[in-house]
């Protein structure tokens, strides 16, 4: 008996092996196309995309944050804040704002998300160009998945930051005395909370989506099943991501922020790439 269930388990092996090769050499099979796409000069755009924003982010991050400490500067002075903090406080709440040397930083750390989804993405490219592989190996979409899952958390600590610098800014402003004062960061507390509340949100859904978008090429461009599918919604928000970074290109050179200007427009062109290569990949899978 045992010999008679190991005889057909090798039997449902090889039937596997066979059926992934079968539809590795057909042209028009789901998986073959899928493989095209992955190894497309379409894709390898968008990695070198990605690269050219991580390289010239923290220099772009520098020259902003010296823009944003003039423009914090302008609001605590027309809020009258320098008046209700002594010099020395309120000296080092701005000048530690537009640290640039902090920002740099700050943003390289920043940027370790990005780099390994770039080395997901590669490897994945590299392994469907790799014609002796009849499988892709899970290495690169493994990467994936996990940096979306730490993008996830991240948002959920940014959401927590938003609530607590609101309840900071609240206080404050009721403390200086001034009843109007007070109202008027309250409400600007409130709108700030409903904002960053609704945009974490839907960054949290659209890299779940990104997830089971993942696992469902994963699946397709090695022929085997899955239940997981494209998501339609992460492609719209992929498409409005790249659609305010290049807001964020306009604004960077209308400040003269050349660096900025260019993380911006790669980031972006990334983006709206990455939206149409899952597009089409959904388009395949569904074909």
């Amino acid at each position: 008996m045992e010999e008679f269930n190991e005889l057909q388990e090798t039997q449902e092996a090889q039937s596997t092996h066979e059926t992934q090769g079968s539809q590795k050499n057909d042209p028009d099979s789901v998986p073959a196309r899928l493989r095209r796409l992955l190894s497309s000069g379409q894709v390898l755009a968008m990695i070198i995309c990605l690269a050219v924003g991580i390289l010239f982010t923290p220099m772009g991050s520098s020259a902003k944050m010296n823009h944003v400490a003039d423009v914090e500067r302008s609001l605590w002075d027309s809020l009258g804040m320098a008046d209700y903090l002594d010099a020395s406080t309120y000296n080092a709440i701005i000048s530690n704002t537009g640290s640039s040397a902090s920002a740099s930083v700050g943003s390289i750390f920043g940027c370790l998300p990005m780099i390994l989804t770039g080395v997901g993405f590669l490897l994945i490219y590299l392994s469907a160009r790799n014609k002796n592989e009849d499988m892709i190996p899970s290495t690169g979409f493994s990467m994936l998945k996990v940096m979306n899952i730490i993008g996830i958390v991240g948002y959920s600590f940014v959401a927590l930051f938003c609530v607590i610098l609101c309840l900071l800014m609240t206080s404050m402003g009721f403390l200086t005395g001034d009843s109007g004062v007070g109202i008027l960061i309250l409400i600007i507390s409130l709108i700030t909370f409903v904002m960053a509340g609704g945009i974490t949100a839907l960054m949290i859904a659209k890299n779940a989506g990104l997830n089971s978008s993942i696992d469902s090429i994963k699946a397709a461009v090695n022929g085997t099943p899955s239940r997981k599918k494209v998501s339609g919604f992460s492609i719209v928000m992929l498409y409005i991501i790249g659609s305010l970074s290049a807001i964020s290109f306009f604004g960077s050179l209308a400040y003269a922020n050349f660096s900025g200007a260019i993380a911006s427009g790669a980031q972006g062109a990334y983006f709206i790439l990455l939206g149409i290569n899952l597009g089409n990949a959904k388009n395949i899978i569904n074909s």
